[in-house]
């Protein structure tokens, strides 16, 4: 990579982008070809920006916003490619890979705004007059691109996107793992309301949940399940989630995941008058939550209604966590 970078820099500097763009075009004619008639000439133009990624970028966290807005770039270009209707399914890894990049720059500069200078992470209106998409929005909705692309892909031997194996063929390979990107995003900047559609869509085109990898399963159902904790659907939520918990590896490897499902399936099932028990909250990754769930179950197994008020109230001890 230091010796492309060298040469990138040296042959072909910013502002010179239509002689790399000549150069990508002469070493990939297949491209030009493309396939059944169709060119694929976007997989150049992604090679382009994605050379000019690496010629451009920098380690500086004082520059992490214009890394953001270059990886953004590069994104653009891999939904592009990634939507040829016969070869796009070749990049499909590179769009999760570089999905996941985005996502994870856009979250650290959600939590850290000062590395953004004049840029701010939200607020403000946009030029009709609503509230301005923020930066994680902006990210989601990129990804949100391939993840579009990769739903509505029909390319194969059957309706349902499964091989006659029964796993996902190609394009609809990354309908969860980019679906989960977007979720993280807007769970973390507190947009879940943006998250509604992709549950709609998927509801209605995905291939079957379980013909997936597990991780992206139990990934998908716990965004899933908080969702439908957060529009008061209850009964709902305690049975995704725990699903959710079931599927999710019992390893130390996990343990902070199955922590995460583990505070939502017990707040889901206390509404619905269902404590957890000893055994429950003796696990590893349920450390810490007895003293904040059980003083609640105290009192509602008492009828203590002043108690519960108590526990519930603003100014209580475990309030900030539970906010």
């Amino acid at each position: 990579y230091t010796q492309i970078i060298s040469e990138l820099r040296a042959t072909y500097p910013a502002g010179n982008d239509a002689a790399l763009e000549a150069k990508c075009a002469q070493i990939l004619p297949e491209a030009e070809k493309g396939d059944q008639g169709a060119t694929w000439t976007a997989f150049i133009r992604y090679m382009v920006t994605y050379l000019g990624y690496l010629r451009d970028v920098s380690a500086d966290q004082g520059q992490y916003r214009r890394t953001y807005e270059l990886l953004s770039e590069v994104q653009g270009r891999v939904n592009s490619a990634l939507s040829h209707s016969t070869l796009g399914y070749l990049i499909l890894r590179t769009a999760i890979t570089n999905a996941r990049l985005v996502c994870r720059l856009a979250i650290g500069l959600d939590r850290h705004p000062e590395l953004l200078g004049s840029l701010k992470p939200g607020g403000g209106a946009g030029e009709d007059g609503g509230a301005r998409e923020t930066l994680p929005e902006k990210a989601a909705n990129t990804i949100r691109v391939a993840f579009t692309t990769a739903l509505n892909d029909r390319s194969g031997s059957q309706a349902n996107g499964l091989d006659s194996d029964g796993q996902p063929e190609g394009r609809r390979k990354g309908v969860y793992a980019l679906a989960n990107l977007c979720l993280k995003i807007l769970f973390q900047c507190k947009k879940t309301r943006n998250a509604s559609q992709i549950f709609q869509n998927i509801t209605s085109n995905a291939p079957p949940l379980g013909a997936y990898p597990k991780a992206q399963q139990v990934t998908y159902l716990y965004y899933l399940g908080r969702f439908l904790w957060q529009n008061a659907h209850f009964g709902s939520s305690a049975k995704v989630l725990g699903r959710a918990w079931e599927l999710c590896n019992a390893g130390p490897g996990a343990a902070k995941q199955r922590r995460s499902i583990l505070i939502y399936l017990i707040a889901s099932n206390l509404i619905l008058g269902r404590f957890p028990s000893a055994a429950l909250l003796s696990l590893p990754e349920a450390h810490g939550l007895s003293e904040k769930f059980m003083p609640i179950c105290f009192a509602i197994r008492s009828g203590n209604l002043s108690a519960l008020r108590q526990q519930l109230d603003f100014k209580s001890e475990h309030a900030p966590w539970f906010l």
